[in-house]
């Protein structure tokens, strides 16, 4: 199925920059210069005519890419090749700043279900049929003769115009797993569905327990992905509808509880995030303390080692999550309360607001992320060794002391903080 090719060039020039279409067409000239064909391929296609913001630009090549990259990397045009994956892929940089991933077009075996791929060079159609789903398998010519015309071969601009999830091949879930989970993400984010024959497929790939055969690396990699979405719940709820609950345990055996704490969650990031703008991983890290917590004793670690997470202190703040209730009430003075959050941490913070429900420890956690975190004692370790303090562990000691009189409210400043010092015995 083919479109005019004026009429998605006039798409083009409305819904990307100058500067985009002024190098798409910069890389196809070149291209055509080494004796290549170059295409926009896959996610680019699909967003320009769901008229959606583009987040990949992908350029598949038919011949060798590095040609093209050398061409744009010389000293006439300025790009910069920042990383090369194991598969040939190569990510550029414009000297605007525009990024473009550029690969050779290729086909794709698989020795067993769900292991990585034996890549050979191949042809546009080849390329585009080893990809997830007929939506992402299109291109956009980039030859100056055509460019702007698209390639549809396997019928992806149709099923856009039917909100349709289609696969391209019988094996394709077998092949690959994680493309089970970026089609909940499309499900999740575009309102698209399945059809019959792919939702067969899918039955049939959970009835041989596919997902047994996937690394943890790239499982956590698609569900990263996935729970990073805005709703947490309707993100969780698919994923358990799906038939996939048992990679996100608990989610497999839902409980009322666990709803309210993933819906407070997202409404805890919110108000968090107005405050301060919380870094990609402390947002996943509440989420995962959340799910630990609703687990046995031990199981959010093994799921954690499964997926190979760098989570150093997740275990600690897991127990000191599950301990709050108990222990907070005993905690009478402000730096007590202040030092219990510290300990916890700001993802095992957002954890615990999502999880209990104590007005008195709710405005105590909401205190310490709004204000008195950002209370930092007025000296450190310098000042004190410059003030006679011997170097050796008692600094430290000394440091956590003025912290907490500092949340007592004892002190506010520099001078006040060497006078506490004075009349508490550790200076003369």
């Amino acid at each position: 199925m083919s479109a005019p090719r004026p009429a998605l060039q006039a798409e083009m020039g409305q819904r990307w920059s100058p500067e985009r279409i002024r190098e798409l067409r910069l890389i196809g000239d070149l291209s055509r210069q080494e004796g290549v064909r170059s295409h926009l391929v896959g996610g680019a296609v699909r967003d320009l005519l769901l008229d959606r913001p583009v987040q990949d630009w992908d350029i598949a090549v038919e011949g060798d890419p590095e040609r093209i990259a050398a061409r744009l990397a010389d000293r006439s045009q300025g790009y910069r090749i920042r990383k090369r994956s194991a598969f040939g892929t190569m990510v550029l940089a414009s000297p605007t700043g525009l990024v473009w991933d550029l690969a050779r077009c290729r086909t794709e075996s698989y020795p067993h279900p769900a292991a990585l791929p034996v890549t050979a060079p191949a042809t546009l159609r080849e390329d585009l049929y080893r990809r997830d789903f007929r939506i992402n398998a299109m291109a956009i010519s980039l030859d100056p003769d055509t460019f702007g015309g698209l390639e549809d071969p396997y019928g992806g601009r149709n099923d856009l115009a039917k909100n349709v999830l289609a696969i391209l091949h019988p094996r394709s879930f077998l092949d690959d797993p994680t493309r089970i989970l970026r089609g909940l993400r499309f499900h999740l984010t575009l309102g698209f569905r399945l059809d019959p024959w792919s939702d067969h497929l899918l039955e049939e790939a959970l009835g041989q327990h596919i997902f047994t055969r996937l690394s943890g690396t790239r499982l956590w990699r698609e569900l990263e992905r996935l729970l990073d979405l805005p709703d947490t719940v309707q993100s969780l709820a698919a994923l358990r509808d799906w038939g996939l609950g048992g990679l996100l345990p608990p989610v497999d055996r839902p409980t009322e509880s666990l709803w309210q704490a993933l819906a407070t969650r997202d409404r805890v990031l919110v108000r968090f995030q107005g405050t301060c703008n919380p870094p990609d991983p402390v947002r996943c890290q509440s989420l995962l303390l959340l799910l630990g917590y609703f687990l046995g004793e031990g199981a959010a670690e093994q799921e954690w080692s499964h997926w190979q997470l760098s989570f150093p202190h997740g275990s600690r703040q897991l127990a000191l999550l599950r301990r709050l209730p108990e222990h907070f009430p005993r905690m009478g003075t402000p730096a007590a309360k202040a030092r219990c959050w510290h300990n916890l941490g700001i993802a095992g913070i957002l954890a615990a607001l999502a999880i209990h429900g104590d007005p008195v420890l709710q405005e105590s956690a909401w205190d310490y992320l709004e204000r008195m975190r950002f209370e930092a004692v007025p000296v450190d370790g310098h000042d004190l060794l410059a003030l006679g303090v011997p170097q050796g562990p008692g600094l430290g000691h000394m440091l956590a002391c003025l912290q907490d009189a500092r949340w007592n409210g004892e002190f506010q400043d520099r001078d006040g903080a060497r006078k506490w010092l004075k009349e508490n015995g550790f200076l003369t």
